[in-house]
């Protein structure tokens, strides 16, 4: 498992402007930390705790603030969780999954557990959604619809 940051400093300069971005997230968000065998993941949750699940997978080179834009509009008719992809700039872990076997399934498996989450709907991006086809074939029962 390597690093996506050469040093430990390139990895703050790189966290630090995301978290001040979260200044200017668009609706009330909880900032949860999961566990993972991956190392930590980063997640953002929005909307009424009551409402049906709906996880966000961004793609490569982002983060959960891809969603800026969209995560009002769906804030109004789901629980939302912006998951911060483990290797890819944020604050979750920097560590790489190997998505020729099946530790982004076995990660993501952690994710949602590490919720309280058992079937999600989900919408996903480039790596996001490889990462959720991936999650799709090996464990159906666990996604409600995908986009």
């Amino acid at each position: 498992m390597g690093s996506i940051y050469t040093t430990q400093e390139a990895g703050r300069r790189l966290r630090d402007p995301y978290l001040r971005e979260l200044d200017h997230w668009p609706v009330s968000a909880e900032l949860s930390r999961v566990p993972t065998r991956e190392g930590e993941t980063f997640v953002l949750i929005s909307g009424c705790e009551h409402a049906p699940p709906l996880v966000l997978l961004h793609g490569s080179g982002a983060n959960a603030t891809t969603w800026r834009g969209d995560v009002a509009a769906w804030s109004e008719h789901f629980r939302v969780h912006a998951v911060d992809l483990v290797g890819e700039p944020g604050p979750s872990a920097p560590s790489r999954l190997d998505l020729s076997t099946v530790a982004s399934a076995r990660w993501l498996d952690d994710v949602l557990s590490g919720l309280g989450l058992e079937r999600v709907a989900s919408v996903r991006m480039p790596l996001g959604g490889w990462i959720g086809l991936d999650y799709a074939i090996r464990r159906p029962g666990r996604l409600t619809r995908m986009a």
